[in-house]
């Protein structure tokens, strides 16, 4: 129940525990299964809940991320459901406004979900390099996007951080370009920016060009 109605931390940790019991038995790999399988096809059929959507995004994530033979069994929907339905609606914050919307924070949610499961499989598998660049394709949208607003900033933000998250273990796919895009968004966030920077070489081995 927290995978799908929780917040997305419940859903997180939820969905943890079962990544980490399907680890270790059949049964409960085919529960992980299910309550996977019940969120991409009510989001596939738009019966996803707003009010479910951030655990519903969270519980993608930790698939994405724990169990990817899952996450890219259904990858095509998972794609279609974020980059063409959340990303594509409209944000309800004008340019004007000095908050963020809650749209703009579940795009921003869709965009994390994308780059983490980028970072699941060797950019050495054919489907995993083509999903990455289909990823950084999105990211590189996003981060261009230059309209103002607090929401348009919040998404930019976002996206150069998912980009960072790629570079991770994919650097060599991140164009030059986008690489630039990423930089010029510190202006905007210098500290989120920042600290994503140095947590990412440091722990996480990101190329020091960056």
């Amino acid at each position: 129940v927290l995978c799908v109605e929780g917040t997305a931390a419940q859903a997180k940790h939820a969905a943890r525990t079962l990544a980490k019991l399907a680890a270790t038995g059949v049964t409960a790999k085919d529960h992980l299964a299910d309550v996977f399988e019940r969120i991409v096809e009510d989001a596939s059929r738009d019966d996803l809940l707003d009010s479910n959507l951030p655990a519903a995004l969270a519980t993608i994530q930790v698939v994405g991320q724990e169990a990817a033979e899952l996450y890219f069994e259904r990858l095509r929907d998972i794609e279609s459901y974020i980059v063409d339905d959340l990303l594509t609606r409209p944000l309800t914050n004008g340019s004007r406004a000095s908050s963020v919307s809650a749209t703009a924070q579940m795009q921003a949610r869709g965009l994390k979900v994308l780059a983490k499961a980028c970072c699941a499989r060797s950019a050495g598998d054919a489907e995993a390099a083509a999903y990455v660049r289909r990823a950084l394709d999105v990211m590189s949208r996003v981060v261009g996007d230059s309209g103002a607003g607090a929401d348009r900033a919040h998404l930019r933000v976002a996206a150069a951080k998912a980009t960072l998250v790629i570079a991770r273990t994919h650097h060599p796919l991140v164009s030059p370009q986008l690489f630039v895009d990423v930089s010029l968004v510190a202006e905007e966030a210098p500290e989120e920016m920042i600290g994503k920077l140095q947590r990412g070489v440091v722990a996480h081995g990101l190329h020091h060009a960056y």
